[in-house]
């Protein structure tokens, strides 16, 4: 069992602590873990210690937030150097421009009948770049919501198996009512920072983006696509495995873990059979790339 896409509280969504993860991975008898929090590196180094503290490999990693064909992409960078200037600088533009985007979001929500503050997000988001559970929780915790029925399907309804993903789903993400592209984030500029910084690029979770779209973002030079995903069922996971064998691309593994209380629905770990063959063509492929 590995995972190669978790999140820790560095990331607004996130529940646990790096040391908190590495214990439970322990328990779970996982052999590699990634932390790949919302567009820091905060807990990299800290990841870096706790594998050798646990005899867990550990590889540095971030998902990065970006904007391609008037739809949210996530890239997920392996291997980084998340110590390098231009990783470090994109990252800190990346979440300024996140928190101006996050204003024009609040005023798209009050204009669909909301009652939200920008303040309300930025408090829920502690410090972090905001999230759709940023946004969620804010509407939840304002009185003025309380009878608004659109928000129940997310407290106990057919949206609560994980809320703060299908509030994102239903009203942040291209063409709902609270989506606004970043200008400066595009895919092809993450693509360009995580080879700078002697990284490997993936495509995360690709079920959620329109099926037209992945053969585009693969065009623009990604290393791989995540296969095998906390967001995926069995069919999907066919499917991209065989796109990713086609195509010539890596495959990787991550649930896309946050915590329980954030996506009820996912646990830490992925099993897979090739776990071995998967992290050993990774690690190769990387040596291979920056020789």
């Amino acid at each position: 069992m590995i995972d190669l896409h978790v999140h820790t509280n560095a990331s607004s969504d996130g529940v646990h602590t790096p040391d908190e993860i590495f214990k439970m991975a322990v328990r779970q008898g996982i052999t590699a873990l990634a932390f790949a929090d919302h567009n820091t590196t905060e807990n990299v180094n800290l990841g870096l210690k706790l594998s050798k503290k646990h005899k867990i490999p550990f590889v540095p990693a971030v998902e990065i937030s970006s904007t391609f064909m008037e739809e949210d992409i996530h890239i997920l960078g392996y291997f980084i150097d998340h110590t390098s200037p231009q990783m470090v600088a994109f990252l800190r533009d990346t979440q300024v421009e996140i928190n101006a985007q996050t204003k024009k979001r609040v005023a798209l929500l009050r204009d669909y009948g909301f009652a939200i503050d920008t303040d309300d997000v930025l408090r829920e988001s502690d410090g972090r770049t905001p999230t759709g559970r940023s946004f969620l929780s804010a509407l939840i915790k304002r009185e003025d919501n309380a009878n608004d029925k659109r928000l129940k399907s997310y407290i106990d309804g057919d949206r609560s198996d994980s809320p703060s993903l299908n509030f994102y789903l239903d009203f942040l993400s291209g063409g709902k009512p609270a989506y606004i592209p970043l200008k400066t984030s595009t895919t092809k500029k993450a693509l360009e920072v995580i080879n700078i910084s002697r990284g490997l690029s993936i495509v995360a979770h690709p079920v959620e983006y329109p099926n037209n779209i992945l053969a585009k973002i693969v065009a623009l030079g990604v290393d791989g696509i995540e296969v095998y995903s906390g967001h995926h069922i069995k069919e999907d996971e066919s499917f991209y495995k065989r796109y990713a064998k086609k195509e010539g691309l890596l495959i990787t593994a991550g649930s896309d873990f946050h915590g329980k209380s954030v996506k009820p629905n996912i646990d830490l770990g992925v099993a897979i059979e090739d776990e071995h063959e998967l992290i050993e063509r990774l690690t190769t492929t990387h040596k291979e790339k920056y020789a």
